[in-house]
């Protein structure tokens, strides 16, 4: 700031698009003070009056509180809250960043573009400096061209709030596949159609004498491939945000990609083994059986709980199960669930019941169902595909719970004698 703030007046958009601002909070050094954001007037703008001035070097604006705007997640089906958006921070006190860009002189500005953390000069001149003033689009290139090796290189832009010039769009090119160049310069729309079934996509591009990028806007996967004419075009290229891409060399004339969906035949095979099984199950659970079966009489007397659940094993199998469960729990979830997996395997030494392990399976159960439920009540959880992945971290305590309940279902073993 430049002086005391007594008022700020905030743009917003007034739209579907976008959640609204109902109240911030203002903060200058340990000083903070809660204020609620009037209706905003037809162009977005609400004014907030702050009841004691703000001075300082640093002036914080932090959203309290939103009247939501909601739009459902494409892919899961999800709610979810659409974001706020503030076009412009002004009030009595406030310093304009747009003053810094009156100071601007023509030559190489290191500040504002950094590859690999390195500064990147780029290259202003007086017509850029005065669209810049002027709150207009400046289109400049880097003062020296880079020399990139391959690999993946980080392009990072200095904040606008320091610099008074915000970096919106950043444009590599080379030699072989130079990119559409900034929206205000494209070139007319390229004819694309498209034939499609489940596996498929037959795409027609049409001219394009500089090349062009094709984009497959379905979300980023290797799954895919893409070949021109019948020529194979090598592994996709993700860009525009993730998505697949291809780059098509120049060409005057019509020319046919076809896309392909090579990951399909081992879910296929996986489907099909799955249908078997589940016929085989089905066979299993409806066939006629016998409508006398004999009866086996394996003792005078069937084993109870108190008799056959509980009862002591020899060391030797006690300190098996135990070794057995260590061993099962970090195969079934990690290193840290077979170190977890130690203290039951402790007790199950200690006492020769494993039938404890069982009954730590059911307690850890309890405890982790309780977790979730908590979760749930607390944090409003959608329904949706999405709705596992909010309890990821309990995932490896379920699995101990498996290997718990797996050494709990030894009752007895071969050739001990029961040591009570």
């Amino acid at each position: 700031t430049d002086g005391p703030v007594t008022e700020i007046t905030l743009q917003q958009p007034v739209d579907s698009l976008h959640s609204r601002i109902t109240a911030v909070s203002v903060a200058s050094g340990a000083r903070s003070e809660p204020l609620t954001v009037p209706e905003p007037d037809a162009e977005g703008r609400s004014t907030i009056v702050l009841a004691t001035p703000t001075t300082g070097d640093e002036l914080r604006l932090v959203v309290t509180d939103v009247q939501r705007a909601v739009t459902f997640d494409r892919r899961f089906a999800e709610v979810t809250t659409l974001p706020v958006s503030l076009r412009e921070v002004s009030g009595d006190g406030i310093a304009a960043t747009g003053r810094v860009a009156s100071s601007l002189r023509p030559g190489c500005d290191e500040r504002l573009l950094q590859v690999d953390d390195t500064p990147t000069g780029v290259q202003l001149d007086a017509a850029a400096i005065q669209s810049l003033q002027q709150g207009e689009v400046a289109i400049v290139p880097v003062c020296t061209p880079l020399a990139l090796d391959a690999g993946t290189h980080r392009v990072t832009t200095t904040k606008g709030a320091l610099t008074g010039i915000d970096v919106d769009q950043v444009t590599l090119r080379d030699g072989s596949a130079p990119s559409a160049g900034p929206v205000a310069g494209a070139a007319s729309a390229i004819d694309v159609r498209v034939a499609r079934d489940r596996t498929s996509r037959t795409v027609t591009v049409g001219a394009c004498p500089s090349g062009c990028w094709l984009v497959m806007g379905e979300g980023w996967n290797t799954g895919w491939t893409a070949s021109l004419d019948g020529t194979e075009m090598g592994e996709p290229t993700q860009i525009s945000g993730g998505m697949n891409g291809w780059w098509l060399p120049p060409h005057d004339d019509d020319v046919s990609v076809q896309i392909e969906w090579n990951a399909q035949t081992p879910v296929t095979v996986a489907l099909v083994l799955s249908g078997l099984l589940t016929a085989l199950c089905l066979y299993l659970a409806l066939r006629r059986r016998p409508t006398v079966l004999p009866v086996i009489d394996l003792s005078p007397a069937p084993p109870r709980l108190d008799r056959v659940g509980w009862r002591k094993i020899g060391w030797t199998p006690a300190i098996g199960v135990a070794a057995g469960l260590v061993i099962t729990a970090g195969l079934i979830g990690s290193p840290r669930t077979a170190v977890a997996a130690l203290l039951p395997a402790a007790i199950v030494v200690a006492f020769r019941r494993p039938r404890l392990a069982g009954l730590g399976a059911v307690l850890l159960m309890g405890a982790l169902s309780a977790r979730i439920v908590l979760r749930q009540v607390a944090n409003r959880y959608v329904a949706s595909a999405a709705w596992p992945g909010y309890f990821e971290d309990l995932h490896r305590p379920g699995m101990l719970v498996v290997a718990l309940l797996l050494a709990g279902a030894i009752l007895t073993v071969p050739g001990e004698r029961p040591n009570d």
